[in-house]
């Protein structure tokens, strides 16, 4: 089931009356605020985390041109430091 698919994940519903176990599955997806977007491999372990945090997320296969304009409007790094082209030349194998 793995393939090169990359799939969208947003936090559309807030903290508030969360049980624990969908909670530590948004932790574990870094989903920690609503309207937060991240990108994911389509393997069958997201998959189950995705079908238990359903009600919170609204999620869905990305295509590589609309992840290439989320990257550069809104892509940040660790450090809260944007994305740029250069960092992408210096730690990958694309050079844009």
């Amino acid at each position: 089931m793995t393939d090169k698919k990359r799939i969208a994940i947003v936090r559309v519903r807030g903290r508030v009356h969360v049980r624990r176990d969908i909670g530590d599955a948004l932790k574990f997806l870094n989903l920690t605020r609503v309207n937060h977007c991240i990108i994911i491999d389509n393997r069958k372990e997201y998959m189950g985390m995705i079908k238990k945090v359903n009600d919170y997320v609204t999620w869905g296969e990305i295509y590589p041109d609309i992840l290439e304009k989320l990257l550069e409007e809104r892509g940040r790094l660790n450090g809260n430091k944007p994305f740029t082209e250069g960092h992408l030349k210096k730690n990958t194998k694309y050079k844009s």
